[in-house]
């Protein structure tokens, strides 16, 4: 008797503890009315569940680098924030964001403060200089959340896993981002949209990417903004059924070195739908591009492996694939573009001819389709449930 007592003891002591759950209210009903609060009392592994209204409680929070006003700093090794949906609970003030207020942040994480795995879940973020802010980035897993009005909204950098499924991004304030990495290890956004609005005097990019090894971007809309999609000094990219439509400049950028795959995706009333400046390498594969303002591809230095097939090319006012500069001008051997058995419009090779204007690349089209491609067709009516 004493044996199997001692074993059953032994048998609780060695099962991992339960991670608890702290409740936030703000009519004083829960453990704690302010977020902050409930985190510092958390333990590692433990949930935080917000309910509704507005949390713009906060701390001047000072490191080496920077001083800022922080809502919820998170020093936990592990943590887990749920809110009871994005348009109910919202972290941030009520007055639109401007440059006066810093660089103010939402939820600031990671490696630096001892955290290591952030998960975040059905809260909005409104007004605020950085939404989530995370450098160095740990795990980061936020879902079912809704970002309006911020001037950043999600900033990783160095190194880390950034997984964003199902968010809203909308009323991007000023001249920011809605996602930001510089030098991440692994990024993926899934199932999101990123709204934004045309504006002559601000740079609006729904996603810029510098220097991610691992990115993956699939069944997003981009509306709007100057850029869509922003691939800059070697940035590696899966990019999957996603649409990206009225960007008052680009619908995807890519430089330095940085490389992407793209499959079925849609590019509608851009300037230029792509923009390449020493690019590193693409495959581009049943694409429909529409409504170019100036070309479906403008070239500037640089060659690289470019490859785009069973796709629709759209013609802007004089040209489909544009080079601008620089061009060789020495013994340098011509760079070939592969865009092959592609639909455009026209199965006329002088008119092909004439709508390529290049001084450093031969486009290859031949053979070519004058007939619509096996391309995916979606439906342009409206925007997804936020809630899905």
């Amino acid at each position: 008797m004493k044996f199997f007592l001692l074993f059953f003891l032994v048998l609780i002591v060695s099962q991992p503890a339960f991670a608890g759950i702290v409740r936030v209210e703000k009519d004083g009903s829960g453990d704690f009315s302010t977020i902050q609060d409930a985190v510092d009392a958390a333990a590692s592994g433990d949930t935080v569940l917000i309910g509704p209204g507005r949390f713009d409680e906060g701390q001047m929070v000072t490191t080496p680098g920077w001083t800022d006003y922080v809502r919820v700093l998170v020093e936990l090794e592990e943590l887990t924030l749920i809110g009871s949906g994005g348009q109910s609970t919202i972290i941030g003030p009520e007055a639109p964001y401007d440059f006066s207020q810093g660089r103010n942040k939402g939820i600031e994480a990671g490696p630096w403060w001892g955290n290591q795995r952030l998960v975040v879940r059905d809260i909005g973020f409104e007004n605020l200089g950085f939404a989530i802010r995370t450098h160095p980035t740990p795990e980061v897993y936020v879902s079912n959340c809704r970002f309006a009005g911020n001037y950043n909204s999600i900033f990783g950098a160095e190194g880390g896993v950034s997984r964003i499924e199902n968010c809203i991004f909308e009323n991007m304030a000023l001249d920011g981002y809605h996602l930001l990495f510089y030098n991440s290890g692994n990024v993926e956004v899934s199932k999101c949209d990123f709204i934004m609005e045309r504006n002559p005097f601000w740079v609006k990019v729904a996603i810029k990417s510098q220097g991610t090894i691992s990115g993956l971007v699939e069944d997003c809309t981009f509306y709007d903004g100057k850029y869509g999609l922003s691939l800059v000094v070697q940035s590696s990219f899966q990019i999957n059924r996603c649409r990206f439509v009225g960007q008052e400049m680009v619908g995807l950028a890519a430089d330095g070195g940085s490389t992407f795959e793209m499959q079925d995706c849609r590019f509608e009333d851009q300037a230029i739908a792509f923009y390449f400046w020493n690019l590193g390498e693409a495959l581009i594969e049943r694409t429909v591009i529409t409504d170019v303002r100036e070309a479906a591809f403008r070239f500037n230095e640089g060659g690289g492996n470019f490859t785009v097939r069973e796709s629709v090319l759209a013609r802007g006012p004089q040209y489909t694939v544009a080079q601008y500069f620089p061009c060789y001008t020495g013994e340098e051997e011509f760079a070939h573009i592969d865009m092959r058995n592609n639909d455009w419009g026209t199965t006329d090779p002088d008119s092909i001819e004439a709508w390529i204007s290049t001084c450093s690349f031969i486009v290859d089209y031949e053979p070519f389709e004058g007939q619509e491609t096996p391309v995916e067709e979606e439906s342009l009516g409206g925007f997804r449930s936020m809630f899905r």
